[in-house]
């Protein structure tokens, strides 16, 4: 077999082509490493959203529970509220009321005390007639 110029740079060429193409597979292989990688990665991330959505959803219905909790809550504060104000309303009255007795009491008390010192004197036919009453009543 002879060997000329062309056939050397020829085989020189397959030769290299050879050797391109291996060392292209040789890397490609760490991008599919990489790949397979990013892929597991890929399913480790979904998964955590899952299950994220999941705790997001329970979270959501308890704010929502929490919520009716709280307005339950503050309509019954509002009722306390109302009923307080009604007491107190009640009280200023009945306090009012305690007054005006307390001087109706001592108004009594005054005259009671004024008759008691300064009897009524009744004379003639003013004391046969209270006499009566007395003993009608009695």
């Amino acid at each position: 077999m002879k060997l000329n110029v062309n056939s050397i740079i020829t085989l020189a060429l397959l030769v290299s082509s050879i050797i391109f193409a291996t060392m292209w597979y040789m890397q490609g292989s760490d991008y599919k490493k990489k790949i397979k990688e990013s892929d597991r990665k890929i399913q480790e991330i979904e998964k955590i959203r899952d299950s994220l959505k999941i705790v997001n959803k329970k979270l959501e219905k308890d704010y929502i529970s929490i919520q009716k909790i709280i307005s339950n809550r503050d309509e019954k504060i509002k009722n306390i509220e109302k009923d307080l104000r009604v007491a107190k309303n009640n009280l200023i009255i009945a306090n009012n009321q305690l007054s005006d007795n307390k001087k109706i009491l001592e108004e009594s008390k005054k005259r009671i005390q004024k008759l008691k010192d300064n009897p009524l004197k009744r004379e003639g036919d003013d004391l046969i007639n209270s006499l009566k009453d007395k003993l009608k009543n009695n």
